[in-house]
């Protein structure tokens, strides 16, 4: 069984337009990811709902098979696991790669979506998606 971090936080979901209701864990990593933006001089990344559920999808589907994998997103794409159910650790690795970091600094992309879900090992996996 699947324990997720969105999971914990059901009841307080915040909406994004009629299409998209963010989790804190979600809100968290959106607002982290935009103020490390901020902090290098870049505008903030817009939330897009298919990104939104491509990430979502994309993290699931990793803690469910407990194995970190890119999905081929059309766009780009982060991912990251980590053994602690503290998901600023994705930000934290993502920045720490000059790979991701890339990505998640980009001028070349406005639109992105991101969340994490823990595995039943314990394991975070988290997903970026960019456009």
């Amino acid at each position: 069984m699947i324990r997720s971090i969105v999971v914990l936080c059901l009841l307080s979901s915040t909406s994004y337009g009629a299409d998209l209701a963010l989790y804190p864990v979600e809100e968290h990593l959106i607002t982290e990811t935009n103020r490390q933006r901020a902090l290098h001089g870049l505008p903030p990344y817009v939330m897009d709902v298919a990104c939104q559920e491509h990430a979502r999808n994309h993290s699931y589907r990793q803690a469910r098979m407990q194995s970190m994998h890119h999905s081929g997103f059309r766009g780009g794409e982060n991912v990251s696991m980590n053994s602690s159910s503290n998901s600023a650790a994705c930000i934290g690795q993502w920045l720490r790669s000059p790979g991701h970091r890339a990505a998640f600094l980009s001028r070349r992309y406005t639109m992105f979506g991101v969340s994490a879900w823990r595995s039943r090992s314990g394991a975070t996996y988290c997903t970026q998606t960019f456009r």
